[in-house]
């Protein structure tokens, strides 16, 4: 019957790493130890304590507000809150 269409060229998938990237803020150097930590459960829970708590006083205790600061969900705030005992300023 006729001769077959020709398919259409297949477009390039935009660079999506490299526009996350530019969007990200940037993550603080790592901390070097000259002697590790001997608890290390206990050195990551102070350090996501002090993590949650200067987000939360940045944003005036919106949780909504620090879990966008953070990169995380409502949700996953309020379970870390609660995991680590941290309650709001009276």
């Amino acid at each position: 019957p006729g001769a077959p269409a020709a398919a259409a060229p297949i477009p390039e998938p935009a660079p999506v790493a490299a526009a996350v990237a530019d969007t990200a803020p940037a993550m603080p150097p790592l901390p070097v130890f000259d002697v590790l930590p001997s608890n290390l459960p206990a050195y990551l829970e102070a350090v996501e304590r002090d993590i949650l708590t200067r987000a939360l006083a940045q944003t005036n205790y919106n949780r909504t507000q620090a879990a966008q600061l953070l990169g995380i969900s409502f949700r996953q705030l309020r379970y870390q809150m609660q995991k680590l005992n941290i309650q709001d300023p009276d």
